[in-house]
């Protein structure tokens, strides 16, 4: 039988929004994704402007209803702006 390997207490009660919030904090200028636009330009994001984004994205989601802890889907296309 497999033996699931123990993770450090904190770290599995770390959610990827504290692990996020985290590196916008000490890194914010750091390369967060790179993509390639529609123009099929390459295009850089600083973890502190995809955390703009992510906080423009939450406030849509508030506006529609969505409350804190909710679990949220959501499908787009592949664009600059997604």
């Amino acid at each position: 039988m497999q033996q699931v390997s123990q993770q450090a207490p904190d770290a599995a009660f770390n959610s990827i929004y504290a692990r996020f919030s985290t590196l916008v904090q000490q890194l914010p200028d750091a390369h967060a994704i790179t993509y390639h636009t529609d123009q099929d330009e390459l295009r850089t994001l600083s973890y502190a402007e995809l955390s703009e984004q992510v906080d423009q994205l939450s406030e849509v989601l508030l506006q529609v209803g969505a409350y804190a802890g909710d679990r949220i889907v959501l499908q787009t296309d592949r664009s600059e702006q997604t």
